[in-house]
């Protein structure tokens, strides 16, 4: 196919950059590649076309570099250089991390399995990180079998768990299961469930779902049963006051009275000796 047949920008055959993910660019450059090969295209253009296909602000990055105005143009430097820009381009020893697996375990775990919906973004997604863990030697296949079975919520493995005893009896106790069987397991399980449902996809670098809980502030209103009359603190202490006045105004009166009793007993018995005094005096 001739060169004068390569899409144009706007057609839908045009190579797409999706994102920035390393991945994504690794894919566009190739795609590109691939598209100017099939076209008899020189690959002194291929640089051209690598910078006409993608958005004015990636171009305007890609273009800064010396490598897309080298004479003449080297599209393997161009790539590498590309590739630089974006880490994890280059390094594929670094793609995922037992951490990621672990991230997705925990997610799905979080979460009831109601779904073969649901099953299937938990199955992809594992799949995909566990699998090139194992290739790249970072994970064993039977570790990989145990993170497998702890992605499933604690319930639903308690039921597959029952069926995967009578379907797999020789299995030890203490050993995992292998993946393939645990997966059987869980699509029997959720045979009647939807394929198609909305929930948060299990994504690396998504926080993990959990149940929506709506907090509601709680307020008990209290009805007696009985009429009670509530007083203020100052007509309590009124009456309290009042009361401490009758009592104890009384007393004091009481004793008022017997006070002025007794002195006036003690005057007469005190002016009576005195009398006396003064005669005894008088008669000597």
């Amino acid at each position: 196919m001739p060169e004068s047949m390569m899409p144009l920008r706007s057609s839908r055959n045009t190579p797409v950059l999706e994102s920035a993910r390393p991945e994504h660019i690794v894919r566009f450059l190739e795609d590109v590649q691939q598209l100017c090969e099939g076209h008899e295209v020189s690959p002194e253009k291929w640089v051209d076309y690598s910078l006409k296909y993608v958005d004015i602000d990636v171009a305007q990055v890609w273009e800064s570099l010396p490598e897309s105005k080298a004479v003449p143009t080297d599209f393997a430097a161009f790539r590498k250089a590309v590739l630089r820009l974006y880490p994890g381009s280059t390094d594929d020893t670094r793609r995922y991390t037992k951490t990621d697996l672990e991230r997705i375990v925990s997610k799905s775990a979080a979460i009831p399995m109601e779904s073969r919906a649901q099953f299937g973004e938990y199955y992809r997604q594992f799949l995909m990180i566990s699998t090139w863990l194992e290739e790249k030697g970072k994970i064993s296949t039977m570790e990989r079998a145990q993170q497998y079975m702890r992605g499933f919520h604690f319930d639903f493995q308690e039921k597959f768990r029952t069926r995967l005893m009578m379907k797999q009896p020789d299995v030890l106790p203490g050993d995992p299961y292998d993946i393939e069987h645990v997966t059987e397991a869980a699509e029997f399980l959720l045979t009647n469930t939807p394929a198609s449902v909305d929930f948060v996809p299990l994504r690396i670098g998504t926080s993990i779902p959990t149940a929506k809980v709506e907090s509601e502030t709680t307020s008990t209103k209290v009805e007696p049963s009985t009429s009670i009359k509530v007083e203020t603190d100052w007509s309590i202490q009124e009456r309290i006051t009042r009361t401490l006045e009758v009592s104890f105004g009384s007393a004091m009166r009481n004793l008022s009275k017997d006070t002025i009793k007794e002195a006036n007993e003690v005057t007469g018995i005190e002016a009576a000796i005195a009398a006396r005094i003064t005669a005894s005096g008088a008669e000597r």
